[in-house]
């Protein structure tokens, strides 16, 4: 294990923002880890890991400690048993090239997360989703080093917390686990995943008239049959990828080596009943109208297990953010839950600022508190609770 000191961060983050690291270390093995955490110990320092630098934002003074940058590689199939393969992924690993590899040896489970930036060892963190999957779904343990105890464990995916971009690991244990190795459970039976309308019309385009319709039913008879055409049959594995990239790369999503970004940087809202009910009540007279109309169309509601989902950036648009900016810091034209640093030369000052703005417009307009996405590294807990105050006057 090799220390560096003084790192630049901005280049290992897609933000492209950041100061430096203290002190910095690549930790291609876990005793790699072990090690750095026994390092940091005797220095008295805090340690930060890393991964692909996809979900972060870097404070603009750096990180005044041990920054690990996870670089274990490789994977193992470690149990194979009826349409079950069960793999074990290294921390380090490029998310979207095992999804490719899984892909490639018709593995389902994580087809339409595919194009997500980062590492593996970020997924259950976040418990990572796209398209009607989440990582939960197919993840069946996750092996960690304990910080507390200087131990090695497994925690089972019952035991990881998982709710919708959450988990123990970004929640109530915060900081306390580095993740080793994650462990998934894939299937070798075809089981596309279409809940998502836009995967979904893609596939399958919706009709237009009775000449469609006639050709729909037609279609799904030869389907049934085996003769049907590629429009008529369940998309392959593959197709679904391409899919996935496509979308992912219409210009909805920012390519973030053009114009820095951490993805989605406000998860989407998930609101109870009641609150919706409120919501609806607020909504008129305060949103543009036309968010009013989609908040109220039941056809752009998805209801699950942990609310009603409103897209935050339906919310952002309605109250007129649309294309606000702050020194080197914008929203995305197309995707207003994504913050891009389009000048090249945006701080996180300028980021957070932004975050601030749209945090305190939205609540004072509907009430609804937007939560974000990103882990922030390096700042001060005081500093924190500022930029995440609801009061713009900050």
């Amino acid at each position: 294990m090799q220390v560096q000191r003084h790192i630049p961060l901005a280049a290992l983050s897609t933000f492209g923002i950041g100061g430096d690291a203290a002190y910095f270390v690549e930790a291609s093995s876990d005793e790699d880890v072990v090690e750095a955490y026994a390092f940091a110990r005797a220095k008295d320092i805090p340690v930060v890991i890393l991964g692909g630098g996809s979900n972060i934002l870097v404070c603009d003074s750096g990180i005044d400690g041990l920054v690990v940058r996870m670089a274990t590689k490789g994977y193992d199939v470690i149990a194979e048993k009826g349409d079950d393969v069960v793999v074990k992924v290294a921390a380090g690993e490029d998310f979207d090239g095992f999804v490719q590899t899984a892909v490639k040896n018709h593995w389902w489970g994580l087809e339409n997360m595919s194009f997500i930036p980062g590492t593996v060892g970020a997924v259950p963190l976040q418990n990572v989703g796209a398209y009607g999957q989440e990582a939960s779904d197919v993840l069946e343990r996750v092996d960690v080093w304990d910080r507390h105890t200087s131990t090695a464990l497994s925690l089972e995916n019952s035991a990881c917390e998982f709710a919708y971009r959450s988990s123990l690991f970004n929640r109530r244990e915060r900081g306390r686990y580095v993740v080793l190795h994650v462990v998934f459970r894939l299937s070798k039976k075809s089981s596309p995943n279409l809940d998502f309308k836009i995967v979904r019309e893609h596939f399958y385009p919706p009709c237009r008239g009775r000449k469609d319709q006639a050709k729909r039913v037609i279609g799904s008879i030869l389907a049934a049959a085996g003769l049907g055409s590629p429009n008529s049959r369940a998309p392959e594995i593959a197709e679904i990828r391409d899919c996935i990239i496509s979308i992912r790369t219409d210009g909805r999503l920012p390519d973030y080596r053009q114009n820095g970004n951490a993805g989605s940087f406000f998860k989407n809202t998930m609101l109870s009943d009641e609150a919706h009910a409120s919501l609806l009540a607020r909504a008129e007279g305060t949103l543009l109208d036309d968010t009013v109309d989609r908040l109220k169309n039941p056809a752009h509601r998805y209801v699950g297990s942990d609310g009603i989902k409103i897209p935050s950036g339906l919310l952002i648009d309605g109250c007129g953010l649309k294309g606000l900016r702050v020194g080197g810091a914008t929203l995305h034209s197309r995707n207003s839950v994504i913050l891009m640093n389009e000048s090249g030369n945006a701080t996180a000052a300028d980021v957070l600022t932004l975050m601030r703005r749209i945090r305190a417009t939205v609540f004072a307009k509907t009430g609804v508190v937007l939560n974000p996405e990103p882990q922030f590294l390096g700042f001060p807990e005081w500093e924190l609770r500022d930029w995440m105050s609801l009061d713009d006057t900050g």
